[in-house]
C-alpha cells in the first residue's frame, strides 16, 4: 500500500521567547520519476489564492486543492505579517 501525505497549507511556529509566527504555503515543487537524477520536476505556485501548475512551457490553473501533489519534494512558505 502506498503511503501519502497532504501538504500543509498553514503553519504557526512559536519561538523560544514565546513569539508566534504564521506562515502560508506559497509554492510546491514535485518530482516524478525513479530518482532525483532521472525524472521531471513540476512547480505549483499560489498567487491571490489561485494555484497555478507550471510544467515546462505549460501553465494551467489548478481547479481543486485535491489536485496538488500529496508528497511535495519541496514546500515554500511565506511569513504572514
Amino acid at each position: 500500500m502506498r503511503q501519502t501525505c497532504d501538504p500543509v497549507h498553514n503553519i504557526e511556529i512559536t519561538t523560544v521567547d514565546g513569539q508566534s509566527h504564521k506562515y502560508k504555503l506559497e509554492c510546491i515543487i514535485s518530482h516524478e520519476g525513479i530518482s532525483t537524477t532521472n525524472g521531471h520536476y513540476i512547480s505549483y505556485i499560489q498567487k491571490n489564492n489561485i494555484w497555478v501548475e507550471i510544467n515546462d512551457d505549460n501553465h494551467s490553473i489548478v481547479e481543486s486543492l485535491n489536485s496538488l501533489p500529496n508528497q511535495p519534494y519541496i514546500s515554500v512558505f511565506r511569513k504572514q505579517t
